[in-house]
């Protein structure tokens, strides 16, 4: 199953009393959020395998009925705090030993209208072409509702492909601030050419303007110039 296949929560789902879709390959129903925390963990990873889910908390999966979670704020606080170390502690991860990110991870908690209870929805979102694993290399797959192990890969290959994957990344990234800067050396340099072109064309301008004054100002009468100055003078005009 795609992820476009993953069935979409509705937006009143705080108003249903039912879940408007039944368990399944990528749909998971927990009546309580008081279960290991690993079981948890084996849900969200399988699916990620299975091109994603729905994990939620709150509903009985007997017969589909919305109940909401009997407990204190505290306690879904705590739990969602679990829920977050899959990124922050890598709790999954691919199997090039990448920790998950906010894209592959999403919680929320709705209220159930009048009735003063919550549900927790977490949503994950796999990444293209990337397949997960456990933190200590156990890989599970969906199985209709179910969780199927797959295999264990060994962790010390995964840490070294993960070494390798990060030493290319740093490299890549060197690479990336030395083009970055030796671009900005060479715009400086052009810049500093710029600037150094126009002033020069600016003196010259200045210079130009400056003899164009001049040789107006003391350049040869012509011949009609002066006829024209001297009839004018007999008018008492120079």
């Amino acid at each position: 199953m795609s992820s476009k296949d993953i069935p979409v929560i509705p937006e009143d789902i705080a108003s249903m009393w039912t879940a408007p879709f039944p368990e399944g390959k990528n749909v998971e129903y927990k009546e309580s959020i008081r279960l290991p925390i690993w079981k948890v963990y084996q849900t969200l990873c399988a699916m990620l395998n299975e091109g994603g889910g729905h994990m939620i908390f709150g509903i009985r999966d007997e017969d589909l009925k919305i109940l909401g979670l009997n407990v204190h704020d505290k306690e879904i606080d705590l739990f969602i705090l679990q829920i977050d170390n899959i990124i922050h502690q890598g709790h999954i991860i691919t199997i090039s030993g990448n920790r998950l990110t906010t894209v592959n991870l999403n919680i929320r908690v709705v209220p159930l209208g009048n009735r003063r209870r919550k549900i927790i929805i977490v949503t994950v979102t796999p990444s293209l072409f990337t397949s997960y694993m456990l933190r200590n290399g156990s890989i599970f797959n969906r199985l209709n509702a179910s969780n199927r192990f797959s295999t264990k890969l060994d962790m010390r290959k995964v840490d070294v492909q993960s070494q390798r994957t990060y030493q290319l990344i740093e490299n890549i990234q060197s690479q990336y601030i030395k083009q970055i800067a030796r671009i900005r050396e060479e715009h400086q340099s052009l810049i500093t050419l710029y600037k150094g072109m126009i002033q020069k064309l600016s003196e010259e301008k200045t210079q130009a303007e400056s003899k164009l004054v001049i040789y107006q100002r003391d350049k040869p009468m012509s011949s009609w110039e002066l006829f024209r100055r001297w009839v004018w003078s007999l008018f008492g005009y120079y």
